[in-house]
């Protein structure tokens, strides 16, 4: 009898939460250390670099923000010719590559002329092979060989080699028209074709699933229902393991890793690339408490046989426009002081990276 994923992920919970820590991982990749940066960009670019170079001189590699079709697309193509602005990524990737950090874009969300819902970014789009179109074409501008550094040879060359198909879109928030795994399925799919044609061995990842909304495993099931060709073709599902407890967040992680290896997608890594606690809002903790727990979990991500192939917490400037919790998940404020936080996070990756790690903490084995 088959058994189901539900009561597969069931059964081993119990299993995993009684296991015994994994030993540390053999090696990480060279870009595992990475950092949301998505208000930095929005602040005036005279302030950027004093951000990058905190960042780089910190052991961070990889920054994660947004490359927004709506702003690199605004108009819809002429006569099936499109047309692409890549002034505001162009900055992006400029102020990166000086740093030598290399950009990790989510390719989000929507142009307005072709979203489902006129005008809403949040929706998807009308037409998948326009989404494809774009990311195509911003892989054959970033990517390994891309027209950006062919024509900026003073750069050091940063290609993108990560390409997230938007971001949280098992959650209603960013998916207007109510979450449907079978239709991002069909965009996942047509964006990965695209990338991969333009550049050679992307990673194409599974937008960054989010715990609050359709269960992160259940919807990756449904994504293969809808196209059993991804199975095992999955270059690497991203996740936010936002938790309570660092133990907590941990257990996310254990669960989407049984749940992939049921699917047929064992070797997809896991990239957790949004994480945190903010320290403002109805649920603010302490800046003590907070350091030592993203601390904890980045040790334990780094250690684990779950093969998580890289690490991003949210984020390294807050949301001061929104205030309250937004506001309170910066790591550093806008002048550039960091964070006990924003200290204990860097010092944990390049301890990780040099194979320094400490004890382990709430670490559970996913395979040991």
């Amino acid at each position: 009898m088959r058994i189901s994923l539900a009561a597969l992920i069931s059964t081993f919970g119990l299993i995993l939460a009684l296991a015994a820590p994994a030993g540390a991982a053999t090696s990480l990749p060279n870009d595992f250390a990475g950092m949301n940066a998505q208000w930095v960009f929005t602040a005036p670019r005279e302030t950027w670099d004093a951000h990058l170079a905190a960042m780089a001189a910190g052991g961070i590699r990889g920054v994660r923000s947004d490359a927004t079709w709506a702003a690199i697309e605004p108009a819809p193509p002429t006569k099936g010719v499109h047309s692409y602005d890549w002034s505001s990524s162009d900055a992006i990737v400029t102020a990166l590559a000086q740093r030598g950090l290399r950009w990790q874009p989510v390719l989000g969300y929507s142009a307005k002329w072709a979203s489902q819902i006129p005008g809403d970014e949040h929706a998807p789009p009308t037409n998948t092979a326009d989404y494809a179109a774009f990311a195509g074409a911003l892989a054959a501008r970033y990517g390994d060989g891309g027209v950006f550094w062919k024509s900026h040879r003073q750069l050091p060359a940063m290609p993108v080699r990560s390409y997230e198909i938007w971001n949280e879109e098992n959650l209603s928030y960013f998916w207007h028209t109510g979450v449907n795994a079978a239709v991002y399925a069909e965009l996942y799919a047509a964006a990965r074709k695209a990338i991969r044609s333009r550049v050679p061995s992307p990673q194409v990842m599974v937008g960054g699933l989010s715990p609050g909304g359709q269960d992160p495993p259940k919807f990756v099931e449904a994504m293969l229902a809808q196209r059993p060709d991804l199975r095992g073709q999955l270059d690497a599902v991203a996740l936010h393991p936002y938790a309570t407890t660092e133990a907590a967040a941990i257990a996310l992680v254990v669960r989407l890793r049984w749940g992939l290896w049921y699917l047929g997608s064992m070797d997809a890594p896991i990239i957790a690339n949004e994480y945190g606690w903010s320290t403002g809002g109805s649920a603010a903790v302490t800046e003590e408490w907070r350091a030592a727990q993203t601390a904890q979990l980045t040790s334990d991500l780094a250690r684990s046989d779950c093969n998580v192939g890289g690490v991003a917490p949210y984020t390294w400037t807050g949301n001061q426009a929104a205030g309250g919790a937004e506001a309170g998940f910066g790591l550093v404020d806008a002048s550039g002081v960091q964070s006990a936080t924003a200290v204990a996070y860097m010092a944990t990756v390049r301890d990780a990276m040099a194979g320094k790690l400490g004890a382990p903490g709430s670490l559970q084995s996913c395979f040991g």
